[in-house]
């Protein structure tokens, strides 16, 4: 009789066992919410097989540590018509700072494979340099500290005009960009944006593994607030009803001539949101959409490092405001970026920070601690440049 019941108490553990490994395999958390219900979310949200193949780490790319001339102050700003368009757009926003105060400390230990030196002429450091300006940066390194262990599958930190690598690895490693994304859908709806055009949130814009959304299915929003929704609050439901206002697949076949024109080639987009797992990219590529943004898209950057916006919701007139997900936004040194979140890429973040005048590109890819890894590249790169 006890070894029966000792048989059955093992069953009902099993079946306990089990239901809760089915459970965990649920849908994207923290910035998506479970589903519940019974529901099925839409085909274009189902699990895609992985484009990428995760091979083993790369040598890491160290710092530049040989002195460079002097660097110049750069000019950062857009042409005035530019900025004028984006003041219309984006009411309220903070004028442009560029400082060159220090982000908070924070600790970290030493990179292990931080002493695996190429030199500047190896293929790799080369190309991540092939874009943007051909003069340096400047910098200089003065400090002789390894960078900090970090959890992120790939990572970099460079400066963005110049292309100088700092320190950086795994930078051709295919990984899902999640809302990074988003940075893409911007630029293409900024180019076919009708600023006062109105849009309804109807239910093809809401998949059902989002039970958080700020904004509500039938609500009625100007493109404007829906541009500012995407990049602030990265709502998956405003860059859905942007993208099917000008034909879902048109949109992403836009974002694919986009990439392509600017020869991102390990990239690619299957939705314009990043709940796909087959959105993705590398550190390569990222770095040189980066450099295209800030040249061609300023406003983007400019959007993304405001504290909050307000956005009007047309049928009730009630004013919503958001805050920025992004918790470097608001700091005088952050110039702007992208969080990305889901199951499959963990963590992901592109920043843009100003030091000594000029921008500062710190990337992190497949981390939990994508704010506290950033922050530990930026205190690593500001201790040990000048």
């Amino acid at each position: 009789m006890l070894a029966m019941a000792n048989f059955q108490k093992f069953i009902f553990l099993g079946v306990v066992m089990m239901v809760a490994a089915l459970a965990s395999q649920g849908f994207h958390s923290s910035e998506l919410a479970n589903i519940s219900g019974g529901l099925t979310p839409p085909s274009r949200y189902a699990a895609l097989p992985p484009i990428f193949v995760l091979a083993a780490p790369q040598p890491v790319l160290q710092d530049r540590s040989a002195p460079v001339a002097p660097y110049g102050q750069s000019d950062t700003s857009a042409a005035p018509e530019v900025w004028d368009i984006a003041s219309n757009l984006i009411p309220g926003l903070p004028a442009d700072v560029l400082s060159s105060s220090s982000a908070e400390s924070s600790g970290g230990n030493v990179h292990p494979s931080a002493a695996m030196v190429l030199p500047q002429n190896q293929a790799g450091s080369a190309a991540l340099a092939s874009e943007g300006n051909p003069a340096t940066s400047g910098f200089r390194r003065t400090g002789d500290d390894l960078p900090p262990i970090l959890q992120a599958q790939a990572a970099l930190v460079s400066d963005l005009q110049s292309g100088e690598v700092f320190f950086g690895f795994n930078i051709n490693r295919r990984w899902p960009l999640a809302s990074l994304t988003k940075l893409v859908a911007a630029a293409v709806a900024w180019d076919n944006l009708s600023p006062q055009n109105t849009l309804i949130l109807d239910s093809s814009d809401f998949s059902v593994v989002n039970r958080s959304s700020t904004l509500a299915l039938g609500g009625r929003f100007t493109e404007n607030d829906l541009f500012k929704a995407m990049l602030v609050v990265s709502s998956n439901e405003a860059t859905e009803a942007l993208a099917g206002s000008y034909g879902r697949d048109n949109f992403i076949a836009r974002m694919m001539n986009y990439i392509a024109n600017w020869n991102l080639n390990d990239t690619h987009f299957d939705d314009p949101t990043g709940l796909s797992s087959s959105d993705q990219s590398t550190i390569f590529d990222l770095k040189q959409l980066t450099f295209h943004l800030w040249n061609d898209y300023p406003y983007i950057f400019k959007i993304t490092r405001t504290p909050s916006v307000y956005v009007t919701e047309l049928n009730s007139g009630r004013r919503l405001l958001l805050q920025n997900i992004n918790s470097f936004a608001g700091k005088p040194d952050f110039l702007g970026g992208k969080t990305g979140y889901t199951d499959d890429a963990i963590g992901n973040l592109l920043s843009v920070f100003s030091y000594k005048g000029r921008p500062v590109l710190i990337i992190v890819l497949g981390t939990t601690d994508r704010f506290g890894e950033t922050q530990a590249l930026l205190k690593w790169f500001e201790d040990n440049f000048r």
